[in-house]
C-alpha cells in the first residue's frame, strides 16, 4: 500500500539524485514531497523529478509557513502556489510537479493562544484561496493537517460561520490530507488509529482521501515518535497500520516524517 514522505532540505538532490530515488525506491515510497523554492537551481527539481517518475515515484511540491495561515500573510502563500505553477507551465510534461503540498501550521504562532478563532478563519480562508488558484491552473493540492481539529476546544472556538467542524471543510476541500496521528503505537487508547478515527470515518462517507502520517524525529513526549524504535519494528508498526486500513476506501498509506531521519535508520 502507498507510502510518501518528506525532504525538506533539497540540498541533498543537488550531487546525490539517483541515489536518493534509489532510496525512495528501495523504502517504498510512492510519492515524495520535496521543499520548492524558485530561488534554487530549477534545472535540480527538473533531473530529480524525472528520475522519479521514471521509478513510477510522484512529486509534489512542498512548501508551508506558520504565517501563511494570517490573513495579512496570504499573499506568501499565493506566491509559493503561483510559483509552482510558474514552474509547471515551463518544463517538460516528465518535469512537472504532480501536486502541491502545503504545511501550514499557524497554530504555533502566538496570535493563536490570542485568539484562536481568528486564526482559525483565517487559516480556512487562506486555504481556500490556495485550493482555488491551484485547481483553476489544473494542479492537485494536498495539506498536512493535525489529529485535534475535531477536539472540543478546537470547535468551540470555530468562528460561527464555519457551518461543520474545520477538520471536514478541510478534508472537502483539498484532494488529500495527511493527518499527523503522531504515536508509537497502531492501536488501543491514544494510539495512532485512535487518535485518526473521527477524520477517516468522515474521509469515508464523503469520498475524501486521508494519509496518515507518523513521525521519526526526536521528541520530548516519546509516545509521540517512532525515534527510538528500531527498524525491525518500525516496519512492524507500518504493516499494522496498512492491515488495519487495507478495507478502508479513504485510506491513502502511510506518510513517514521525515526522509533524512528514515534513512538513518537504515
Amino acid at each position: 500500500m502507498a507510502r510518501s514522505t518528506w525532504i525538506w532540505d533539497v540540498r541533498v538532490l543537488e550531487n546525490r539524485q539517483e541515489a536518493i530515488v534509489n532510496q525512495l525506491k528501495e523504502n517504498q515510497m510512492d510519492t515524495v514531497y520535496i521543499f520548492y523554492t524558485k530561488d534554487l537551481d530549477q534545472n535540480m527539481y527538473k533531473q530529480f523529478i524525472t528520475l522519479a517518475h521514471t521509478e513510477k515515484i510522484k512529486v509534489e511540491a512542498l512548501g508551508g509557513e506558520r504565517v501563511w495561515g494570517l490573513e495579512e500573510h496570504e499573499q506568501e502563500g499565493v506566491n509559493f502556489v503561483q510559483s509552482v505553477i510558474d514552474y509547471n507551465e515551463k518544463v517538460r510534461q516528465e518535469e512537472k510537479f504532480d501536486a502541491v503540498h502545503l504545511d501550514i501550521e499557524p497554530y504555533l504562532l502566538e496570535q493563536w493562544e490570542v485568539n484562536k478563532t481568528k486564526v482559525l478563519e483565517n487559516w480556512y480562508n487562506n486555504s481556500l484561496t490556495y485550493i482555488n488558484l491551484s485547481k483553476q491552473n489544473g494542479l492537485t493540492i494536498n495539506c498536512d493537517l493535525p489529529f485535534w481539529l475535531d477536539s472540543e476546544e478546537v470547535i468551540k472556538a470555530q468562528p460561527k460561520s464555519f457551518k461543520k467542524p474545520l477538520y471536514e471543510l478541510f478534508i472537502d476541500a483539498f484532494d488529500g490530507v495527511n493527518l499527523m496521528s503522531y504515536r508509537n503505537t497502531v492501536e488501543g487508547e491514544n494510539s495512532i488509529t485512535d487518535i485518526s478515527n473521527t477524520e477517516m470515518t468522515y474521509a469515508k462517507q464523503v469520498g475524501g482521501r486521508i494519509g496518515i502520517a507518523i513521525d521519526l524525529l526526536p521528541s520530548d513526549i516519546g509516545y509521540t515518535t517512532f525515534y527510538d524504535t528500531n527498524n525491525e519494528e518500525l516496519e512492524k508498526s507500518i504493516s499494522e497500520l496498512q492491515d488495519y486500513y487495507r478495507d478502508n476506501s479513504s485510506y491513502n498509506g502511510v506518510a513517514i516524517h521525515d526522509f533524512d531521519h528514515l534513512i538513518r535508520k537504515r
